[in-house]
């Protein structure tokens, strides 16, 4: 096999299944047989390249989305051991970040929000369900101090989801803008 007439007749092997999050890139291929015409490989030199690129893509890949994974966990971590967000005072954080973002948010956003059910039960305190909507803890903590200092973040005695009171008893969240959000929990 030698070098092919152009760099469109190289046939370079494709991974048969990629893995999950990778998206095959056309123009990288389209690119690496322009250059493997410029320098005049063989197709099957090509072939071999091509392939241990492929499989080098891969790796990489993967232990970049370990590396962002154990990131997330740890910035997550972090985020819920600080005073505002530790214990009790996660699912008030998580609430008042739900209110601004219910009372700031887009009709999309809104609908995203509706959609993943987030404000049902311990979903509203799932700091990788927050990440996969686009919150990640750095974003979860800026609209905690948008709702605190809009003063969204203030639980009147009444109604909430499991929401400390003024008072510090367990009750109903019902701070007028997101009073909807919560209908039907107790």
């Amino acid at each position: 096999m030698g070098v092919p007439k152009t760099a469109a007749d190289y046939k370079l092997p494709r991974p048969e299944k990629l893995v999950d999050g990778m998206v095959y890139d056309e123009n990288l291929e389209k690119g690496m047989r322009e250059v493997f015409h410029k320098a005049a490989i063989s197709e099957k030199q090509a072939a071999c390249l091509a392939e241990n690129f492929n499989r080098l893509q891969e790796a990489i890949f993967t232990e970049q989305q370990k590396a962002a994974e154990a990131q997330l966990d740890k910035d997550i971590a972090e985020l819920h051991n600080s005073p505002e967000w530790k214990g009790d005072e996660l699912r008030a954080s998580n609430v008042a970040v739900l209110t601004a973002l219910d009372k700031f948010g887009g009709p999309d956003l809104k609908k995203l929000l509706a959609d993943q059910k987030i404000a049902d039960g311990e979903k509203i305190d799932d700091g990788k369900l927050w990440a996969q909507l686009g919150f990640d803890p750095s974003q979860r903590r800026i609209w905690r101090r948008i709702a605190k200092e809009l003063k969204l973040d203030t639980i009147p005695k009444g109604e909430g989801p499991g929401v400390k009171e003024a008072g510090g008893k367990p009750g109903r969240y019902n701070h007028p803008d997101s009073k909807k959000l919560f209908k039907g929990s107790s």
